[in-house]
């Protein structure tokens, strides 16, 4: 790539939206009823991974995660704990992304799943009046609407046709190096966004 991108795509979780992966799994753990324990964590692991690639509606992934749970744990408390990694998404990020919208066309791509893009999305309407991520970039891309997931290259060949997209014309951020590699592959200009450095500190050069 030679000058400025016409291009910028994120990633979600610890670019954009603040999360703590571990924490849904520790929570979904501590539901599991006694009996199930030897079976519980391959299966929600199976479980989330399919879920996640859209092989499940929320209400199947919710019941599956039910089968495994002590009697009295409820839907509900099943989806807390599994929101349970969604900490914070920080005003300034998006405000960022406003601002790169100015100069070129924003897009994000994204391994996630049907129950955290409603807590998103909720979020955004509690507080900032925001009605969806849709309003803040020029396109979405999710794991489980395009039935695939990062690092598989073809979900960013996904990505890249159904926006119009030239890749040579695109830098893309994720947290995860395997994420980044793929990226590069597919063509992109591919950069890790490391938890520890807030994404405005790395698009300051965009701007």
């Amino acid at each position: 790539m030679q000058g400025k991108p016409k291009n910028i795509i994120f990633d979600l979780g610890n670019v954009i939206v603040d999360i703590d992966e571990p924490r849904s799994y520790q929570e979904l753990r501590a539901l599991v009823a006694p009996d199930k324990e030897g079976e519980a964590e391959q299966k929600i692991l199976q479980w989330t991974r399919n879920f996640e690639v859209g092989g499940m509606s929320s209400s199947e992934f919710v019941s599956a995660l039910g089968d495994v749970m002590r009697s009295e744990v409820s839907s509900k408390e099943v989806i807390n704990a599994w929101n349970a990694m969604l900490l914070d998404i920080p005003f300034e990020r998006l405000r960022l992304m406003d601002r790169l919208r100015d100069r070129y066309a924003v897009y994000i791509l994204s391994n996630t799943n049907a129950l955290h893009l409603e807590w998103v999305n909720d979020f955004l309407q509690k507080n900032y009046k925001i009605e969806s991520l849709d309003a803040v970039c020029d396109g979405a891309f999710y794991s489980h609407l395009l039935k695939d997931r990062k690092p598989e290259r073809t979900i960013y060949e996904k990505m890249l046709n159904a926006a119009g997209l030239r890749a040579s014309e695109s830098v893309f951020y994720d947290d995860k190096p395997e994420n980044v590699a793929a990226g590069l592959a597919s063509g992109m200009l591919a950069k890790l966004s490391p938890r520890d450095i807030d994404i405005r500190l790395q698009c300051a050069v965009w701007l």
